[in-house]
Formats: structure tokens, C-alpha cells, sequence
């Protein structure tokens, strides 16, 4: 099967890459929104590639850069300044970013992890509602969820110390040239995904920005497929930086590209209705899995807003379905303009155990 299409920004990562790894002048000042957002996803690919050789030529023991040190275990909710200003703690490059923050590669306590830094507000109150929701994901334990391992404050920040993993799914499908998911492992990653957030939604958290980004993976080709959901919930922060960063209109076009109707059209939701606005998203990467395309590749933050938004737009079909009828079918459902008509994830979780096929041919 084909490659399916994709956004001017994705597809300009590449010739980004070769751009930075040739051309020592490189000036990122020269250029448009679309590519310096290309630029930053670029530049983030080759930070972790050094990362991780640099950390395989120190690490010759044999152990995956993925297992985790049984110390990490120990501690859950904020860490204690001794642990993180102790020498424990080494963060480097910056491997990842969005509007809601940075990721960085790390280590700590001889294992990797990632740190994710975001911006805060410094008043008492928000201070304790951040905790709060920051405690309740350290406590989360799921196959198919990313480690909330602790987290603390310094200055303006926040720091979460999370679980490292090889790449996201938009790296994999969108930029690993060398990967080809199967058959088999596409229903892997799918039913992965719904697992995940079936145990979300069973804690009562919305994921809230659920796209390929935001789903990790660990993969060697015939031996290891394994998904996790990353950058969930934390809906009192990113509704606080929503308000108060602005972003460019190429950079809303990719974080909205998975939004809901009700998302797009700015309707106050509350965390039962954003369930639903997750079961959209999800049927969208269900899309972007089987097709290998970005949904809505063509579509700017303006007529993301009027065509999905306002009409319920749902991505087309890049060549003839060869998709069983009920797969489509689950997708249609999943993305039905009316929120209320989509099935819960309890539903497509159920019904992803139940197949063993996605294609007819």
C-alpha cells in the first residue's frame, strides 16, 4: 500500500533534516510559518537521534533504552528537591514541543525518561488544581498509557518526569521511511489506542488532545508493537495557556487537525462531552493508520474551523475503500456530527477485540 498524503509541513521535514545536518549557515529566521514549524519538528528528530547514540555508545550493557529503572518506582507525585537537584536528574536535548510545552530527553537513575516542561500561572489556586490533576495521573498504570512518573515546580514551570519511548505514531507512519506497519499491526495499534482510552475515560479524565503526536511507540518490525497515549488530560493548564500564548495559524491548523466539530465551534464542554470529542479524534487516527495520511491535509486553521466545525467535514478516502464494511462503518460512527450519536469507547473497544481483519483484500 501507498503512502498516503500529507501536510506541506510534514512533508517539508525531510529536506528540513538535510537542510540542518549540511548547511552549517543555516538561517530558520529566512523562512515562513509552515516552515519553521517544519524546522522544530526537524530539529527535534536530530536532537533525539544524538540523544540516543550517544546514550547507546555510554550504555553497552545490552538493556533497551525503553526498560525502566525499578527505582523510578518509588516515588509517585511531586519529587522532593533532593531528588531532582541531587545529580539524579540529567536533562538534554529538547526531542519534542507543541503549544503546551517541551519535551526533553533525560535521565535518571540510570534509566531514560522525558521531562515535559510547560509554562505555569504562579497563583496559589491554579498552583493546587495543577497538583491536583498531576497527583490523580501519577497513579494511572495501563499498558497502553504513557508513566506519569512525578513531577515539580521550578520558576515559572512545571516539569513532569514521564516514561520514554521510542517515537510517536506520526513519526512512525509520517517520517520513519523504513516502516511499514502490517495488517496485524495496524489492529494492534488501534486496538492499543482504544484500550488506553477505555482506561482514561474509566477514571473519568478525557484525553483532550488526542492526534499521532500524542501517541508513542516502541516498535522493531516483527517482534514489538506497542502504543501508548501520551499528553492527556491536564485540562485546567492548557485551558490556562490557550488563553494566554498566542500561535501561529500553521501551528493551530496542526493542533486543531484532530479536534471535534463541538471543539472547532468553541463550545464550553464539559469533561463528559469531551469523551465524546475524543471518540472523533480516535476515529480519526483510526483513519490516519489505515490510510498512512494526515487527516484533513489540505486544511488550514479557517477551513478547519468552517468545514469541520460549522459542517462536520470528515476526511476523504485517499483511493477505494478496501476497508471491511464494518471498520468504515465504526468510523462513520465514531464521527457523526451529533456528539451524543458517537459510540462510547467501552463500544469500539469491544468491537476492535472482536476483528481480526481491517481489509478486505
Amino acid at each position: 500500500m501507498s503512502r498516503g498524503r500529507k501536510s506541506e509541513v510534514t512533508k517539508s521535514v525531510p529536506e528540513m533534516i538535510k537542510k540542518l545536518c549540511s548547511d552549517d549557515d543555516f538561517d530558520s529566521g529566512d523562512i515562513g510559518n509552515t516552515y519553521q514549524h517544519s524546522f522544530k519538528l526537524a530539529l527535534c528528530r536530530i536532537n533525539r537521534h544524538k540523544e540516543v547514540k550517544d546514550w547507546k555508545r555510554a550504555n553497552k550493557d545490552g538493556h533497551s533504552i525503553t526498560s525502566l529503572s525499578t527505582g523510578i518506582q518509588f516515588f509517585k507525585g511531586e519529587l522532593p528537591d533532593s531528588e531532582v537537584k541531587g545529580g539524579q536528574l540529567d536533562v538534554r536535548g529538547k526531542i519534542g514541543f507543541g503549544v503546551f510545552g517541551k519535551v526533553f530527553f533525560a535521565t535518571w537513575m540510570d534509566a531514560v525518561v522525558a521531562v515535559k516542561k510547560i509554562a505555569k500561572q504562579s497563583s496559589r489556586s491554579r498552583v493546587a488544581l495543577y497538583k491536583a490533576e498531576l497527583n490523580q495521573f501519577c497513579d494511572l498504570e495501563h499498558a497502553n498509557v504513557a508513566q506519569t512518573f512525578g513531577y515539580w515546580f521550578e520558576k515559572d514551570e512545571i516539569n513532569i518526569l514521564m516514561e520514554y519511548m521510542e517515537m510517536s505514531l506520526y513519526e512512525a507512519i509520517h517520517l520513519e521511511e523504513c516502516i511499514d506497519f502490517s495488517e496485524q499491526e495496524k489492529l494492534q495499534i488501534i486496538r492499543q489506542m482504544s484500550a488506553g482510552l477505555k482506561y482514561l475515560h474509566s477514571h473519568k479524565i478525557a484525553h483532550a488532545n488526542l492526534k499521532s503526536p500524542n501517541v508513542l511507540l516502541n516498535y522493531v518490525e516483527g517482534k514489538t508493537c506497542l502504543a501508548k497515549l501520551t499528553d492527556y488530560g491536564l485540562t485546567t493548564l492548557k485551558n490556562d495557556l490557550e488563553t494566554s500564548q498566542p500561535s501561529s495559524v500553521t501551528l493551530k491548523a496542526q493542533i486543531w487537525r484532530y479536534a471535534a466539530p463541538e471543539v472547532l465551534s468553541g463550545e464550553i464542554l464539559k469533561t463528559a462531552d469531551m469523551m465524546k470529542a475524543d471518540i472523533w479524534s480516535l476515529c480519526l487516527l483510526m483513519h490516519e493508520v489505515i490510510y498512512d495520511e494526515e487527516p484533513y491535509f489540505n486544511l488550514d486553521y479557517v477551513k478547519l474551523k468552517d468545514d469541520v466545525g460549522k459542517h462536520g467535514l470528515m476526511p476523504s478516502v485517499p483511493y477505494s475503500s478496501i476497508v471491511t464494511s464494518d471498520m468504515e462503518n465504526l468510523m462513520n460512527e465514531g464521527m457523526m456530527l451529533r456528539a451524543q450519536e458517537r459510540p462510547s469507547v467501552d463500544y469500539i473497544d469491544s468491537f476492535m477485540t472482536q476483528i481480526d481483519i481491517l481489509f478486505t483484500i
